[in-house]
């Protein structure tokens, strides 16, 4: 099972190769066996109305997808075998548009994005997708903003929702209980990870690829603003890295000098990313590893253990999960996100207010 945090948090996909993970179950099926029941003690039954059976012992363990075949293949080679793939139902999201009655134009006043959020997902619930918040899974942001959507699937809105909250939020969608979240990142670390006792094996990756320390700004006016910063000590230390923003809503030159030099504090250095295994047999339970969280390393050496990283991916398969690490981008300013917040004006902006 593969599941990633962020904007691609929905689109968890299922790998299966039949061939061997039934080979698998087999094996564990010789020993003593207990019908699966749900959660109204009636049985799990499988496609062909036969019980689920658990190996006696084992722990119920957790829910981690729910989807549709979307595709499969026959493998009439050596192999012999055949696997499918599965989509979880969050793909639904890309597929509807946000609405208000017939009208695909949708304006929040005043609201904080958090609870803009929680209207999006109860009108996906209204048209049966698969999506559903609690109380503690979307936090409040504290913050207020204006803004409307006009054509926006679901999905678009939930990214925009993510654009619209402070900077260090992260949203996720759990492909086995169609839970969004919507939170802060953590401020302290939630958990560790130590070389050579829980991480079986994996990589760190430093990179320069992606870092900016000279970007140029183009803004909007007759003739155009062109503005130019520069950190001269980043350009020094790992040589000349250029970005070009440009933003045609910006026509002075303080407003397009704070985006141009937050953009380059937040890459003007190297950045981390990794993959690590984790085995259940050394880090138990693998399955209270969550999306999102902030992990420290230990047992690396001096340089990676000073490093924070958050989860952004997760790879399970029967007895192990493999993370995927990103290396945490410094918060911009609040002076920075108001000023993008002012900035924010309708997209689409000529569209009808509904289709004819």
């Amino acid at each position: 099972l593969v599941a990633a945090c962020h904007r691609d948090g929905l689109l968890a996909r299922l790998h299966l190769d039949l061939s061997q993970s039934l080979g698998k179950i087999d094996d564990r099926l010789d020993e003593a066996t207990t019908e699966k029941i749900d959660e109204n003690g009636e049985e799990i039954l499988d496609e062909n109305d036969l019980p689920i059976l658990t190996p006696d012992g084992y722990p119920e363990g957790i829910l981690l997808f729910r989807g549709k075949v979307i595709e499969w293949t026959i493998d009439f080679g050596g192999a012999n075998d055949t696997k499918i793939l599965l989509l979880s139902y969050g793909h639904q999201l890309s597929n509807h548009v946000l609405k208000s009655g017939s009208d695909t134009t949708v304006t929040y006043t005043s609201q904080d994005p958090s609870v803009i959020a929680q209207s999006v997902i109860d009108y996906a619930q209204t048209l049966g997708l698969e999506i559903n918040y609690s109380a503690e899974s979307i936090e409040m942001t504290g913050t207020t903003v204006t803004y409307t959507f006009n054509l926006n699937t679901i999905k678009e809105c939930l990214d925009k929702i993510l654009e619209l909250c402070p900077s260090g939020w992260y949203w996720t969608y759990d492909p086995g209980s169609s839970l969004y979240s919507l939170k802060a990142r953590s401020v302290s670390k939630d958990r560790f990870f130590t070389l050579k006792k829980d991480v079986m094996d994996g990589s760190i990756t430093r990179s320069m690829l992606g870092m900016a320390n000279t970007a140029y700004f183009t803004g909007g006016g007759d003739p155009a603003l062109l503005r130019m910063s520069e950190d001269a000590a980043s350009v020094t230390s790992w040589d000349n890295w250029l970005a070009k923003l440009s933003d045609q809503r910006v026509t002075d030159n303080a407003t397009a000098d704070i985006f141009a030099e937050s953009h380059i504090d937040r890459l003007k250095n190297p950045l981390y990313a990794s993959t690590l295994t984790i085995n259940n047999e050394h880090y138990d339970p693998i399955e209270d590893i969550s999306l999102g969280e902030l992990v420290g390393l230990s047992n690396f050496g001096d340089v990676l253990d000073d490093i924070e990283m958050q989860i952004v991916g997760m790879s399970y398969s029967l007895d192990m999960v493999q993370l995927t690490l990103d290396k945490l981008i410094p918060s911009v300013t609040k002076r920075v996100e108001d000023i993008k917040r002012n900035l924010d004006v309708l997209q689409q902006v000529n569209n009808p207010v509904a289709p004819s």
